[in-house]
């Protein structure tokens, strides 16, 4: 019998872990001088998204690629544009 390792979304714990991580980061995002003006018109759906996102990563359900219609491209897509340079991309 071979054993089964967790993935990572199991060590992490379930979606709402994902959801509180996310909303918690983006709070402070809001918040900081040089973030704050990227993310300050984000769709009020933006921080689930992204936790919908990095759970199904990490191996939990596949809630953005089938509830929310995203994928990792379309997550690239969104943030052409939005003018980060290597500053942000290191905040």
């Amino acid at each position: 019998m071979e054993k089964q390792v967790p993935t990572l979304f199991t060590w992490a714990g379930d979606r709402s872990t994902f959801e509180r991580l996310f909303a918690e980061c983006y709070s402070k995002v809001l918040k900081d001088e040089l973030l704050g003006p990227v993310f300050k018109n984000m769709s009020p759906d933006h921080v689930r998204h992204v936790a919908h996102f990095a759970a199904e990563v990490f191996g939990g359900e596949k809630l953005c690629t089938t509830g929310d219609g995203g994928s990792q491209a379309s997550m690239i897509g969104k943030h052409i544009g939005k003018m980060l340079d290597e500053q942000k991309r290191q905040r």
